[in-house]
């Protein structure tokens, strides 16, 4: 393999041995939406008591502004469902809300895809969820992926079997592809799944929305105007933009791990976190574009979990490299280290430790 590049995302969701805490965090879900949060008439998201409270209490100076006093931002008729966060999920709200003739907003602090949206290993797997509450989800997505995919003209599609691995053995066992020629052994996993990038993905589908009618603003969204509605709620009536508010008839906040900061313009409790992965992108060869096959490795000797994935294009992807940094609260809001997707880097050190096992995979030269 060639020149090595590194990259991380922040990535929401919670993994590994955190599932008391995963428990938590949707018994607190479920005290918001049942207790908090109501759906009132046209879909506007009535938020009660806390963000009144929080209103009232931030004396018309913070990011919920009194919109009595700012007139010209209350909803009305024209006002657009804005949708905040250029990620998978804001672009694909943004596309099918097109379909049905829906010309929203979607607003993006730097670029589309910059975080988890643009760096994860975009691995699809149609039965993973088998057995399990959400396996009809698993099958949908998996079938929507490859219909978007020729719809979209994505080029980083493809049905790819995927290989289970285990390195650090004596000797090579099982049926692996030529360029996994170091002491591995391996076996069947999978034959039902398939890969996409995301970034191509995500910046794909955002276009498409656009061309649909959709419109991109890049701009850093700071709060939610409100007004009343009622003695105890309030509903949201434009987005502030670079200081500016933009009337909006709803509102769809999908920030990733950043969606936090709803916390400060709601005054309700987000029950969410990021998870800060380190991922490495290496130049290919032909052989693993001829023969393509996700691994999912075994854990080694230097704490990674490795999961590789050969690309359309020569690029090999890897994640699973450990060390992930779970990041919440100030880390997410400004002056926080984890502020904007720009200041997130590679972890060095898990880096580092992942090129050990990569070369008892293969033999291919190093970076």
């Amino acid at each position: 393999m060639g020149q090595q590049e590194t990259s991380q995302a922040a990535e929401t969701g919670t993994k590994g041995d955190d599932s008391r805490q995963r428990q938590t965090q949707h018994d607190q879900l479920d005290d918001l939406v049942g207790q908090q949060v109501q759906t009132g008439k046209n879909g506007i998201l009535l938020v009660k008591r806390n963000v009144r409270h929080a209103a009232e209490s931030s004396n018309n100076s913070g990011p919920i502004q009194n919109a009595a006093e700012n007139s010209a931002c209350a909803m009305t008729e024209n006002g657009k469902i804005i949708i905040v966060g250029g990620g998978i999920i804001g672009a694909s709200t943004a596309y099918f809300l097109t379909l049905k003739g829906i010309k929203p907003i979607l607003v993006e602090r730097c670029e589309l895809g910059a975080a988890a949206s643009g760096k994860a290993g975009g691995f699809l797997g149609r039965t993973w969820g088998d057995g399990t509450p959400t396996q009809q989800l698993h099958e949908v997505s998996f079938d929507l992926h490859e219909q978007l995919a020729t719809k979209l003209g994505l080029t980083s599609y493809r049905k790819i079997p995927t290989l289970s691995v285990r390195g650090e053995v004596s000797r090579r066992s099982g049926e692996c592809p030529s360029w996994l020629d170091g002491s591995v052994a391996c076996k069947p996993m999978d034959i039902h799944s398939a890969q996409v990038t995301p970034k191509e993905f995500t910046t794909k589908i955002a276009e498409a929305a656009v061309a649909n009618g959709a419109e991109l603003v890049i701009g850093t969204a700071q709060g939610l105007v409100t007004e009343p509605v009622g003695q105890d709620e309030r509903r949201v009536t434009a987005v502030v933009v670079d200081g500016q508010p933009l009337a909006a008839s709803a509102v769809v906040l999908s920030m990733g791990p950043w969606t936090v900061l709803a916390e400060d313009w709601l005054g309700v409790p987000v029950p969410m976190q990021g998870i800060k992965s380190s991922s490495m992108v290496y130049s290919g060869r032909a052989a693993t574009v001829a023969e393509p096959f996700a691994l999912f490795c075994a854990e080694d000797s230097n704490d990674c979990h490795l999961e590789v994935y050969p690309r359309p294009n020569g690029e090999v992807y890897l994640c699973g490299l450990g060390g992930s940094d779970y990041v919440r609260d100030a880390r997410s809001r400004p002056g926080g280290d984890c502020e904007k997707p720009e200041l997130i880097t590679a972890d060095p050190q898990r880096t580092a430790a992942a090129h050990a096992p990569i070369r008892r995979l293969t033999t291919s030269p190093s970076p």
